[in-house]
């Protein structure tokens, strides 16, 4: 939205209220802290409106008020606790679908238990992954690769220049990819040990 323009302050709401939930979520890992944040971003961005603010870019607005309120938040009580050769811009992206084919967000009911115990595994190796990012990374890839941002208004997020923003993504995808499949590998050798002491199990009863 260009400046100089009137949004309508329920439309906003509407669009915006699940991708910066969505985002407040990555960042915190905590469904509950998410809601209480998204609920605060949205009453600030009302405020600085009725007090006149002029806006250019709506979705980078109100991402930059989510993400000062987590860094704030941050600073009082302490973060929340919780292969490849080659990569292109799909890469992430393609993980954020799956996750979300499989389920979406945590408690929806699925079918059958492997679709279940697949969607976990793929949520929690993605959850995994994005803490053990660094929070400016961590933000430029979640509002990149997950909610489809311009490079233009990750710039305004991260009040940076656009050369800045892809080369932080550059690094943030090559981290995210390593740390994601590291996690996939280990836990592949997790079934496989238990895979071998169920065989073990069977051969002693037989």
């Amino acid at each position: 939205m260009e400046s100089g323009t009137e949004p309508d302050l329920d439309q906003v709401y509407a669009s915006y209220v699940g991708p910066v939930r969505s985002y407040l979520y990555h960042l915190t890992g905590d469904w509950e802290s998410a809601e209480d944040l998204v609920h605060e971003a949205f009453y600030r961005a009302m405020r600085q409106f009725l007090m006149g603010a002029r806006v250019r870019h709506v979705s980078a607005w109100l991402y930059r008020i989510a993400r000062n309120l987590y860094l704030d938040r941050v600073k009082r009580r302490g973060p929340e606790e919780m292969s490849l050769d080659a990569l292109d811009d799909r890469t992430v992206h393609e993980l954020f679908e799956r996750a979300r084919d499989m389920g979406g967000a945590p408690g929806t009911p699925v079918g059958q238990p492997e679709v279940e115990l697949d969607r976990r595994e793929t949520s929690a190796g993605i959850a995994t992954a994005l803490r053990a990012l660094p929070e400016r990374q961590r933000t430029a890839l979640i509002l990149r690769d997950a909610e489809g941002l311009s490079y233009q208004e990750l710039a305004e997020v991260l009040r940076t220049s656009v050369g800045a923003v892809k080369s932080l993504l550059h690094r943030a995808r090559n981290r995210f990819i390593e740390i994601y499949g590291r996690e996939g590998e280990d836990e592949e050798g997790d079934r496989e040990s238990e895979d071998a002491e169920g065989e073990d199990g069977e051969d002693k009863d037989s």
